[in-house]
């Protein structure tokens, strides 16, 4: 399947580039299998949810960061089922409505969360090499994902503000001042 590029700060930035095989033994648990259906749908539900609020709340931090990765899991764990030739069942993303980027935040928080123990699972679990790689690199990533929303929430909840990246309104950060200088 080879490395996959996303768009803006991808993969690489948090737990590097993994690929996934273009062929895999299929898992012989069946419960397995419905648990990583199961991931696969969060995850998608996870990319919608985070785009819609970025787009919605126009906030930048964390989501610029989070959501390309958040395809990637999908595009990975999609890859899983494509080299164990087995079907994902596609299921089409849900979202919940927030009412302001701090109740944004907070669902993001319990979406990360609620992946963490079923991404651990998915990693003690399996049954080949490959697949714990590849559900260990999105598990740290998760993780990550985790602590940057909480990082969010604990600014009050309004974004992320100064920071990492320079642009409208970012003001100055690891990239140098923003439009407006300093």
């Amino acid at each position: 399947m080879g490395p996959w590029y996303g768009q803006g700060m991808g993969p690489g930035m948090m737990g590097g580039w993994v690929t996934v095989p273009d062929k895999l033994p299929a898992p012989k648990n069946m419960e397995w299998v419905q648990k990583l259906r199961e991931i696969l749908t969060l995850e998608r539900n996870s990319y919608s949810q985070y785009a819609i609020d970025a787009d919605k709340y126009n906030a930048a931090m964390p989501y610029m960061m989070v959501i390309p990765q958040e395809e990637y899991h999908v595009h990975l764990i999609e890859g899983l089922f494509a080299a164990y030739g087995v079907k994902s069942d596609e299921k089409p993303a849900t979202t919940i409505e927030t009412k302001t980027l701090k109740e944004a935040f907070e669902l993001c928080v319990r979406m990360e969360q609620g992946l963490i123990p079923r991404y651990t699972w998915l990693v003690q679990n399996a049954e080949d090499r490959d697949s714990a790689q590849v559900l260990n690199n999105i598990l740290l990533q998760t993780r990550m994902h985790l602590a940057m929303f909480e990082h969010a929430l604990d600014m009050g909840g309004q974004g992320m503000g100064p920071g990492m990246m320079r642009g409208p309104g970012m003001g100055g950060g690891m990239m140098g001042p923003s439009r407006g200088g300093r």
